[in-house]
């Protein structure tokens, strides 16, 4: 394999879980970060001493009355049981939702997940990284209790996620306990309408569809930043508790250079596909004084080109519980 420009690089890895793709939304996630959850409370009246990512977005009307009301809760998809109950506001928002909009539609097709993780023409891992980085990637693997045999037909970008995902999954992280897995059962126990911006194959095509250079590109930058920086992978997490969305905000912008395209895919593409469905579920809402909840990952509501950002130019009025 020829080698990089030294200047190629790609999005930071904790700005891709950030993103929600992959590992993290659970389209792949039974590889890594999978453990036992349970039903914790989302904000049941006990005040956590962090304050999430939550907007309240308002179209106003003509008459001056209230207009449709929208509710963006912004996500961490893996948490641990002590970060419960969610805050209050979470609890009010969910409770205040008629219908609810997740990142991701359905459940994961296994024969999904095999054909966008493995290589078509059954090749291996191994086959596609020059012997030093696989040399360097299976002793990080090893440190990070992934199994390179079971990796072995799988994609390069695969490792790269679980990988930067082992962070949190040695310290306790599972999608079990992650906001989408407990109020989608909420959800469901309450019977609320519940949607999705994107089917499994949408998000897995993201990485699948990344040349082999790239891919490459992302696992030397995950092995470094781990490397640099052990707990790197806790800083969005940290980041989202405080409600922090202008420095949420600054470590998307700082990504964007290293791989604006990916960026774009990751996060702008995005967003113009979901605004659509946001207002065209608002119209079907029964009375305007009905709400919508949408639960997306935290970074997809802070910054430029960010669906905030997109419902403000639209005119609707935004205030940051």
């Amino acid at each position: 394999m020829s080698e990089l420009p030294p200047q190629r690089s790609v999005l930071s890895p904790v700005v891709i879980m950030l993103a929600g793709l992959v590992l993290l939304a659970g389209s792949v996630a039974s590889f890594f970060l999978v453990g036992r959850g349970g039903a914790g409370d989302v904000g049941a009246g006990v005040s956590q001493p962090y304050r999430g990512v939550i907007f309240e977005g308002r179209l106003p009307v003509s008459s001056g009355e209230a207009g449709s009301r929208v509710l963006l809760m912004g996500s961490m998809h893996v948490l641990r049981p002590q970060d419960h109950p969610l805050p209050v506001s979470y609890g009010r928002a969910f409770e205040l939702a008629d219908a609810v909009i997740f990142e991701l539609d359905s459940a994961v097709d296994q024969t999904l997940v095999q054909k966008h993780t493995t290589y078509a023409d059954g090749s291996t891992l191994q086959e596609h990284l020059p012997a030093d980085l696989y040399e360097r990637a299976s002793a990080a693997a090893e440190r990070a209790g992934i199994s390179m045999k079971e990796m072995a037909n799988k994609r390069v970008y695969l490792l790269a996620q679980g990988l930067a995902g082992s962070v949190l999954g040695r310290a306790g992280f599972t999608r079990s306990w992650g906001v989408e897995a407990q109020l989608r059962d909420k959800a469901a126990q309450a019977g609320k309408p519940v949607f999705g911006f994107e089917m499994a194959e949408d998000q897995l095509s993201v990485f699948s569809s990344l040349s082999a250079d790239r891919e490459e590109a992302l696992l030397r930058q995950t092995l470094d930043e781990m490397e640099k920086r052990p707990d790197y992978g806790l800083r969005g997490i940290e980041l989202w508790k405080t409600g922090d969305v202008d420095a949420l905000a600054a470590l998307r912008e700082e990504s964007k250079v290293s791989d604006p395209e990916l960026a774009r895919t990751l996060f702008e593409d995005r967003h113009a596909r979901w605004l659509p469905v946001i207002e065209e579920q608002l119209t079907a809402l029964e009375t305007p004084e009905m709400t919508l909840l949408v639960v997306v990952g935290a970074a997809h509501l802070c910054g430029k080109g960010s669906l905030i950002e997109l419902l403000h130019e639209r005119g609707y009025a935004i205030e940051q519980w």
